[in-house]
């Protein structure tokens, strides 16, 4: 295995990552919270409340995972030619950070402050994701390792500059219920995540594995 020349990237395509991002993320949280919301349902009459809760939050994160994978593969594959695998990776990767996440907030709360307790397990979902992807990531580019360390920065980050634009759009007198603000919030950290992550990614497309026969 060799490493090819530099290859030429079109830099536009960062903004399409932000898309891809930012509709995967909304996409898969509003189908999630619904698709856990009907498994729960079920599943409560047979395992009971508390089986049924982790059944659908898992359920719930996974779809969140998946449709991110989803949108980012169709992106990707203008440049770089990715399998299904990707979307598995992602929805194995978003569901395991986010499970980790949740898991360790109760405790992580008692010793930090609530702010930096939240940002950690945000991080640890960013951790999850750039981990999971890395293993399909690492046969296409060279620098691929590096994807990990730009996914836990950019989620650690996506809340509060995704808060600080909801912030920023109901401070110009537009009214935000629940549901519009947790709609723009998700649009928001996906499009921050895929700003963060969009340049790199041009970055580490440049290099991309070559791959000989034996």
């Amino acid at each position: 295995m060799t490493t090819s020349s530099p290859k030429r990237i079109d830099r536009s395509i960062v903004l399409m990552w932000i898309g891809a991002n930012a509709i995967g993320l909304t996409i898969g949280q509003i189908a999630g919270a619904y698709v856990g919301f009907l498994i729960g349902g079920l599943v409560a009459g047979l395992l009971g409340e508390q089986a049924a809760r982790v059944i659908a939050f898992i359920a719930a994160q996974l779809i969140t995972g998946a449709s991110l994978g989803v949108m980012e593969r169709l992106f990707l594959n203008r440049e770089i030619e990715l399998t299904r695998l990707w979307i598995v990776v992602s929805a194995v990767g978003w569901a395991g950070g986010f499970l980790i996440a949740s898991l360790s907030l109760e405790i992580t709360t008692q010793v930090f402050d609530p702010a930096l307790s939240n940002a950690l397990s945000w991080a640890v979902v960013g951790l999850g994701m750039g981990v999971a992807q890395f293993w399909v990531l690492r046969q296409l580019v060279v620098r691929a390792a590096w994807w990990i360390a730009f996914n836990i920065a950019a989620w650690t980050l996506a809340p509060l500059l995704g808060l600080l634009i909801v912030t920023a759009v109901a401070s110009l007198g537009l009214a935000l219920d629940s549901n519009t603000g947790g709609l723009l919030l998700s649009l928001s950290m996906g499009a921050v995540v895929g700003a963060l992550t969009g340049v790199p990614l041009v970055w580490l497309l440049r290099e991309p594995v070559e791959k000989h026969a034996m």
